[in-house]
């Protein structure tokens, strides 16, 4: 019979203890591991959930009122267009009510292929300087509003609008702008809006050439303001006539011969603010 005091017994006892305790310490993990992870989860889950207060806001609105505001929007499109048609000033203002409106009440009657399946319900929310856009994204089993914030801007060439992406959120989680700029690009490819992309400060930039020749009515259209305030975005322009009708502006050549980003550095003009501010 092996005695108590004899050194194998010492050698086995303090090793089984540490067996003992390396298994409770292993227990212990299975045991905290899975509370941590589910309460990691969750709160990606809640954060993922949460929508932008100007959001959720302008999902309340009764469709009798956003019906109407997308009839506004519609109707001082329709007179902008006819106004950049003559020869002289124009000039518009548009609220992001109307465009909230028009977004709730016409964009998937009137436009069902643009926006992507997974997308829903998209707003904007205007403010000095900036815009903030917001949708919501369904592809089970993630359900989550997507949002981002944009400056926009003319830059120094003619007619050409800079549309710089500064941070994008799924929820509360930031998004990888890769994704975003997928997305976008997507959506421009759906409506035939011909995007170039390029860098600014490290953000992202799209930029969209307004076609400024109107050969048909021998016309030449400059957009010389467009401005974000709180709550409305405002345009304003003139139409001229072309000196000779085989004449076409060299921004209306670009149109067909864009340089390539690494040739073009987009900034803005003198008197409007920079795509960096807030």
């Amino acid at each position: 019979m092996t005695s108590t005091s004899s050194p194998a017994f010492q050698f086995l006892v303090p090793t089984a203890l540490r067996v003992r305790k390396f298994l409770q310490i292993l227990g212990l993990c299975f045991v905290i591991l899975p509370v941590i992870f589910g309460a990691l989860f969750l709160g990606i889950h809640v954060a993922s959930r949460q929508e932008p207060q100007f959001y959720r806001h302008a999902l309340e609105q009764e469709a009798g009122p956003q019906a109407e505001a997308g009839d506004q929007l519609e109707q001082r499109v329709l007179t902008l267009h006819n106004e950049t048609r003559r020869t002289g000033n124009w000039q518009a203002t548009f609220t992001d009510s109307q465009i909230n409106g028009w977004l709730a009440s016409d964009l998937t009657e009137k436009f069902s292929g643009v926006l992507p399946p997974e997308f829903q319900n998209p707003r904007v929310s205007i403010e000095s300087g900036r815009a903030l856009l917001a949708c919501g994204y369904t592809d089970p089993p993630i359900q989550t509003v997507l949002s981002m914030e944009v400056n926009v801007h003319l830059t120094e060439q003619p007619n050409v609008i800079a549309i710089q992406i500064h941070k994008a959120r799924a929820g509360k989680l930031p998004v990888p702008l890769v994704r975003v700029l997928n997305v976008v690009s997507v959506f421009a490819r759906r409506a035939e809006i011909d995007l170039k992309w390029m860098q600014f400060e490290g953000d992202p930039v799209a930029e969209l050439t307004i076609p400024d020749h109107r050969e048909e009515m021998k016309k030449l259209l400059h957009l010389e303001a467009l401005e974000l305030h709180d709550g409305e975005i405002y345009l304003a322009g003139r139409t001229e006539a072309t000196k000779e009708s085989g004449t076409q502006n060299p921004a209306a050549e670009n149109i067909h011969n864009v340089r390539s980003p690494a040739q073009f550095h987009s900034k803005p003009r003198e008197g409007v603010n920079g795509i960096g501010s807030n």
